[in-house]
């Protein structure tokens, strides 16, 4: 992470730093959801599938909430949606460890997934836009790495506040927690200005709408160029998410009810998940530069999908499968590292955050829904059985979305700016509306970021 920062400048560095922040808050209450399920399951008495409920309510309206999001940031900007996304999450998730009662919990979780939806979308696409072309895939995949941070964050959490308080209401310490680590990073965004550069480039984008005269629909993303961009990376995404989760979510429980390890144990297992998951972050970010944004996500997707069904469906001693959680923490979160500049790279800036917020977040929805059935059918199927079927099958998916994408690696994103242009002018033509001359703008003079 330390040589992706060194090239940007000191306003890009707090840009930097924030979306890390927010992501790794964002995987640090997924990571501590999964650590408490079994606390969970107790205090609420109540079973697997209603648990599964939880992790899909959430899931699915933080992809409501990152859509919206997306939405919102391309009419009053990024850094302003990014604000109030963290202040709704640390109040949502204080108030998660404070409740009692599982439809009460239930309530805030789904408030909660509002806040946290937005992280990811909105902060991939400022991230995006700042960064050159070149260096793209690099600096986004090493922000994505903050997600192996806030796991092992959670871990340390985790393993100390149950080792201090023994008790049945432990788990709410670690709500109240994350919550308020959210505080400080909403203090940091609104004290926080975006770069020149980027704030010239934005401002030519959006002259160079106005002068064409045409409205913009959020529906765009599904019209002309944009629906088969549109659909295959929203499969996409969904099958990369899918499949994350039918695993994330109840590799804990695995863990503990069937190989029967303890707290502690879980906690050491998952720590060499995580430490794969760092790795695979910052080498996903490099090949994605390297050999290409579709490349690296099929070679991840095809590792990923071999580890999930070695580590859960061979008869494999405990050792070993400590020693497997490396690459499959490796293969199945290093995948990430790459999808939000390809996402990025696929849009214009008028539909940049619908069209980001959409797919990436229409695999968070339906993606979603994995764990709850996960849940429901391990009662017949049994717990790994249902996870490698689910998890199988999306990457799957995942390989034949990313052959099907065009590469966008070491795009200019002018390039999609006059792609659009001839887009909107094809949509007037066709509308038989008079098209008024106008001047093009001019990009050569606006410099890169100096990063």
């Amino acid at each position: 992470m330390s040589s992706a920062k060194s090239y940007l400048t000191a306003d890009e560095r707090k840009i930097f730093y924030s979306s890390a922040g927010g992501w790794g808050l964002d995987a640090m209450d997924i990571c501590i959801f999964s650590l408490v399920i079994p606390s969970l399951l107790a205090a609420f008495a109540i079973g697997r599938g209603n648990v599964g409920i939880l992790a899909t309510a959430a899931l699915i309206s933080s992809a409501f909430g990152g859509w919206l999001g997306g939405i919102i940031s391309d009419r009053v900007g990024r850094l302003v949606v990014l604000r109030w996304t963290i202040a709704w999450f640390s109040i949502a998730t204080i108030i998660c460890g404070l409740v009692h009662g599982y439809t009460t919990f239930l309530i805030f979780r789904i408030l909660q997934g509002f806040g946290f939806g937005g992280e990811w979308a909105v902060g991939a696409v400022l991230m995006g836009e700042i960064i050159r072309s070149e260096l793209r895939g690099k600096v986004v995949g090493a922000v994505q790495s903050a997600y192996a941070i806030g796991w092992a964050v959670a871990l340390l959490l985790f393993s100390s506040v149950f080792s201090l308080f023994s008790g049945p209401d432990a788990w709410r310490y670690l709500f109240v927690i994350a919550g308020l680590l959210g505080f400080p990073l909403f203090v940091m965004r609104m004290r926080m200005k975006l770069p020149a550069d980027y704030l010239a480039r934005m401002d030519i984008a959006r002259r160079a709408h106005q002068q064409a005269s045409v409205s913009t629909s959020l529906w765009d993303i599904f019209r002309g160029p944009y629906f088969s961009r549109t659909a295959i990376a929203s499969l996409m995404c969904l099958g990369i998410q899918g499949g994350g989760y039918s695993l994330t979510v109840w590799l804990p429980t695995f863990l503990q009810q069937t190989r029967h390890l303890s707290v502690l144990h879980t906690t050491g297992y998952l720590s060499v998940y995580v430490a794969g998951s760092f790795c695979g972050y910052l080498g996903a970010a490099y090949l994605s530069d390297l050999i290409g944004r579709r490349i690296k996500i099929m070679l991840f997707a095809a590792g990923a999908l071999v580890i999930v069904v070695s580590y859960l469906s061979l008869p494999i001693t405990n050792g070993m499968m400590m020693l497997l959680g490396f690459p499959l923490g490796f293969f199945m979160l290093g995948i990430y590292s790459g999808l939000g500049p390809l996402l990025t790279e696929l849009y214009p800036t008028r539909l940049r955050g619908a069209g980001q917020g959409f797919c990436y977040n229409f695999g968070r929805g339906i993606g979603a829904v994995l764990p709850a059935v996960v849940g429901f059918l391990s009662l017949t199927l049994g717990l790994a059985h249902s996870i490698v079927a689910f998890s199988g099958a999306c990457y799957v998916l995942v390989c034949l979305c990313a052959f099907l994408l065009p590469e966008t690696t070491a795009l200019k994103l002018e390039t999609r700016e006059q792609e659009d242009q001839l887009f909107l002018d094809g949509r007037r033509r066709t509308a038989g509306e008079h098209m008024p001359p106008r001047e093009t703008a001019d990009t050569s003079r606006i410099s890169s970021p100096k990063i």
